[in-house]
């Protein structure tokens, strides 16, 4: 998103629209293939977001598969927004759990918010334990998902019936279209031999390389995809 889209989204003063107060970037970009914002491209976005006045908050759900992806520091990504979340889960691979970070005064009202909503929990220390070991070490092995996702993605795409883009794949998120087969037959038959993947409009799947997946896994993913295709 370039600077200039930012500040054409921006809604004019007019009674009869809400005030545009913030704005939201996602880091990685999910629909898009897990695609991971050029530092420079997501600091000019954020940049005029502020210079309207506008908060800027980082969907960083994937905050750590960006940093990565392009040899960035998380905290030079995280420095763009006034507030961060990111998650526990997925590659990181703790049971459960997102975490916000913002200053002090954001993080008390998002508290409060937290518990007028009813989402106040007690006993969570162990969850708690199982986020702080992923984030002490599970972020550097992100690189064995995003190298997976390629070598799956580079299969896919010599398969006739897939068209798949593999510039766009940069992270553990590989999305390509079906191009012979209906997209919910497909699903359903990679399922009957334990393949899942997600449906992403009407043509497109979303598979993910996650921690627990390896080399062979991505073999086997190979041959059941074929396998569907061939008797499509």
């Amino acid at each position: 998103m370039a600077p200039d889209q930012v500040a054409e989204a921006i809604r004019t003063e007019d009674q009869h629209h809400p005030r545009t107060a913030a704005v939201t970037f996602e880091d990685t970009h999910n629909y898009h293939g897990g695609i991971a914002w050029p530092l420079a491209a997501l600091r000019a976005a954020a940049d005029e977001a502020h210079r309207n006045g506008l908060a800027v908050h980082l969907d960083g759900a994937r905050l750590f598969n960006a940093a990565v992806a392009t040899g960035t520091d998380p905290r030079e990504i995280a420095a763009c927004a006034d507030t961060v979340t990111f998650c526990l889960s997925k590659g990181l691979g703790a049971p459960i759990g997102s975490v916000l970070v913002g200053p002090a005064a954001k993080i008390a009202e998002a508290k409060r918010w937290r518990k007028m909503l009813g989402g106040g929990m007690r006993q969570v220390g162990m969850l708690g334990a199982a986020g702080l070991f992923a984030l002490d070490n599970m972020v550097e092995r992100l690189a064995e998902d995003h190298a997976n996702a390629l070598t799956l993605a580079e299969g896919l795409a010599e398969m006739d019936g897939i068209k798949l883009d593999l510039s766009r794949v940069q992270t553990n998120l590989v999305i390509f279209e079906l191009e012979r087969i209906p997209q919910r037959a497909f699903i359903v038959e990679c399922e009957k031999r334990g393949l899942k993947g997600v449906a992403i409009g009407r043509h497109k799947v979303r598979f993910v390389t996650r921690y627990g997946i390896d080399s062979g896994d991505v073999q086997r993913a190979l041959e059941i995809v074929a396998e569907v295709l061939a008797t499509a």
